[in-house]
């Protein structure tokens, strides 16, 4: 029952304050929209792994001798729990 008490509180907020409730979304929206220019989304993962690691290295002079290709990642091993 403590969620209706909640459910009823939230309720209660939005219908008997609902300038300040849009003014604080908009607020809110306002910061997202500002802060949305500093994300960057990558879909190369070779992008995310430290410049001198030893992988990096034998990667990128593969890439020298055959250029750029696709890759896929291969992971051969036993689980970690049992399902049934």
């Amino acid at each position: 029952m403590q969620t209706n008490k909640f459910k009823d509180f939230v309720i209660h907020q939005v219908l008997s304050n609902s300038r300040m409730i849009t003014a604080v979304m908009l607020l809110l929206t306002a910061i997202f929209a500002y802060g949305i220019r500093y994300i960057f989304l990558d879909d190369n993962i070779m992008n995310f792994l430290p410049k001198d690691i030893e992988s990096r290295l034998i990667w990128d002079e593969i890439k020298e001798d055959f250029g750029e290709t696709d890759f896929m990642f291969v992971a051969i091993g036993n689980t970690l729990c049992n399902v049934h």
